[in-house]
């Protein structure tokens, strides 16, 4: 726009005329008119009285002042008269301050599109850090503004409902489509959102110059936008979807966005190095997944590197599992957080769609970590729709982090990855001393056979082939049992003490894991740190977690029935067996990967990410949730 095509109104009604305030209007006038966006004639004052000397001190340009004491005639004169040259209204209330060039970026943005009616800058103090929130209401209570930085990096505009600011860019063509205000309210912005209700029922849009930033003196509260009672109501009658309008705006994205993103761009350490790790579904049960979350969290308190974690986890299994015990800076929230963080960590795969959901509404970046795809595959529990739930996943998460590259691959060829979702494979603990300080080789009165009550772990029908073939051995099982077989003694899976659990591999002559399918096989390393012989199903898994172990212990790998009947019979008579090579993934000096450097890989990932806040996939998973929300809403 050139300086003929935009007025400027100061309503400068609720400001002293002190000779500080008007240097300060002085000065960013006089920058203004340097810089050709205005005439000194299009300057429009509005102020509260003739007081003696108060037009000699404001006006000695030639700018037009009014005193009159209807400011919404006054208001909608000034409007009219700039419509009328082809001109658009900037209008400034109260003790605020905008530069030439956040002044260029709202005539940009209303230029882009011929419906943009009404737009606005962001907000800032003059003395303080970062951009006021969008609306001080809503987003993260902890948060009062966002880094400059963080809406630089977003989009240039939003479009918003009806509302009003401390600065508004008005098209002239509305003015003059409406000639101007409404008489009859009682204040100026009562009369203002009637316009912008009026305008926006023919297509005219408010509008949000994230690049435009204006100032609030840091001294002054914020100036008095809000219309009447008498006003709301009368607007409320004339413009029912106003109530619907409000709700959107309250449920708006935009306040969550920018709040999240607020802390991934965050110079401040203890904003940005935040994260929730999802722990909600972790049971009061001893298990592969509880192991795992274990390994990960004492890992985490030894390698967290400045980071502010809280857990999300139920009072019942934090203290079930002793997780004070790991480190005072693992700080349980429940049931709901009450800020925001940069990273969700979710170290369960997820079981609906809903996790995901609730996570997203936690953080700017999810990631979570993928153990097996079995209970996907074996279809016991059909109603969890794990196929859609991890389709999902695959799609909108900014990271899945898979605990071997046997998992990646079944994941992968199950699902397909988004280009956009980060995978990285994080193998779990292999380093013998994390499961078994002194190895020792116990009383041997027993086979162990280890795994839980779920048909994939096979472990009924592998005792019942080696009673056959042992009669006269003594057996002890996890997860199964059965009272008619008097050498066998069974325990049941996810109960027993890790004390008891820990007894029962030093104690054993030999271990047997058959599980037909896994994502890691904790057993098979557990057993070799304590120096047994451990004979599994042969599997791409088992040759993996071999080559990341390095220890005491042998491994055996067998095929089929015959195969491990052969094994168990040498093993019983001491004969020699081939055992498998260990340890040809791991640097010569190593013995295994650490819970320390398990959880090292896990956050060093996650911070390469962050580094670059755009990369988020929220914007996507908000879309999707929103999309979802709706078509619940609509079905029949």
């Amino acid at each position: 726009m050139s300086r003929t095509e935009l007025h400027i109104l100061l309503d400068l009604r609720s400001v002293e005329h002190s000779e500080s305030e008007v240097a300060r209007v002085r000065g960013s006038l006089s920058e203004l008119v340097d810089a050709g966006l205005i005439a000194e004639s299009s300057v429009h004052i509005l102020l509260s009285d003739a007081r003696e000397g108060a037009e000699a001190v404001w006006g000695d340009w030639e700018w037009r002042i009014s005193f009159e004491p209807d400011v919404i005639q006054a208001t909608s004169d000034v409007m009219l008269n700039a419509a009328m040259e082809g001109a658009s209204l900037l209008l400034l209330r109260g003790p605020v301050s905008i530069s030439s060039e956040s002044i260029a970026e709202l005539q940009a943005v209303i230029a882009e599109d011929t419906h943009f009616g009404f737009v606005f800058p962001r907000f800032a103090r003059t003395e303080g850090d970062g951009v006021l929130k969008l609306d001080a209401r809503f987003g993260d209570p902890t948060l009062s503004s966002i880094p400059e930085a963080a809406i630089g990096a977003g989009p240039p505009y939003d479009l918003v409902p009806d509302q009003l600011a401390p600065v508004i860019l008005v098209r002239g063509q509305v003015v003059g489509l409406f000639e101007g205000l409404s008489q009859g309210y009682e204040t100026l912005s009562g009369s203002l959102l009637d316009l912008v209700a009026r305008a926006r029922r023919t297509g005219f849009r408010c509008v949000v110059a994230n690049r435009s930033i204006a100032f609030l003196d840091s001294s002054e509260s914020e100036p008095a936008l809000d219309a009447s009672d008498r006003d709301r109501s009368r607007l409320a009658a004339d413009y029912p979807e106003l109530a619907i309008l409000e709700e959107e705006w309250a449920a708006s994205a935009l306040h969550e966005r920018e709040s999240l993103r607020a802390r991934a761009f965050s110079r401040d350490e203890s904003l940005r190095r935040t994260m929730l790790v999802d722990l909600t579904d972790l049971g009061e049960t001893y298990n592969g997944t509880s192991e795992a979350v274990l390994a990960f969290l004492s890992g985490l308190a030894e390698a967290e590197g400045g980071w502010k974690i809280d857990l999300l986890v139920p009072p019942g299994a934090f203290k079930f599992h002793a997780i004070a015990e790991i480190s005072d800076r693992l700080r349980p929230v429940w049931p709901q957080p009450q800020s925001r963080y940069s990273v969700v960590f979710r170290p369960i795969q997820p079981w609906s769609i809903q996790h995901i959901e609730r996570l997203h509404g936690f953080g700017l970046f999810v990631f979570v970590m993928m153990f097996d795809t079995i209970l996907g595959d074996s279809a016991i529990a059909p109603e969890l729709k794990l196929d859609l739930v991890w389709q999902t996943m695959a799609e909108s998460a900014d990271g899945i982090f898979y605990i071997s590259h046997f998992t990646q691959e079944r994941f992968r060829k199950r699902f397909a990855v988004a280009d956009s979702v980060a995978e990285h494979v994080t193998i779990l603990p292999t380093d013998p001393l994390e499961y078994c300080a002194q190895p020792g080789s116990g009383d041997g009165a027993f086979i162990f056979v280890v795994g839980n009550e779920l048909p994939h772990k096979w472990v009924g029908p592998t005792i019942r082939e080696l009673l056959e073939v042992f009669p006269g051995e003594r057996f002890r099982t996890l997860g199964f049992s059965d009272p008619t077989i008097p050498q066998l003694e069974g325990i049941e899976s996810g109960r027993a003490a890790p004390a008891v659990i820990d007894s029962l591999y030093r104690n054993a002559s030999l271990i047997i894991y058959p599980s037909l399918y896994e994502g890691f096989g904790f057993p098979v390393i557990r057993g070799l740190s304590f120096g047994k012989t451990v004979v599994a199903r042969k599997s791409d898994l088992l040759l993996e977690v071999a080559s990341h172990y390095r220890g005491p212990g042998r491994l055996l790998g067998y095929d089929t029935r015959a195969e491990l009947m052969e094994i168990v019979a040498r093993c019983r008579m001491g004969y020699d067996v081939e055992p498998m090579r260990l340890g040809e993934s791991l640097d010569p000096a190593a013995s295994g990967i650490s819970r320390v450097r398990f959880a090292s890989e896990v956050l060093s990932a996650i911070e390469k990410r962050m580094a670059e806040p755009e990369s988020s996939n929220w914007p996507r998973r908000q879309l999707m949730f929103e999309r979802l929300a709706y078509s619940a809403s609509t079905a029949v």
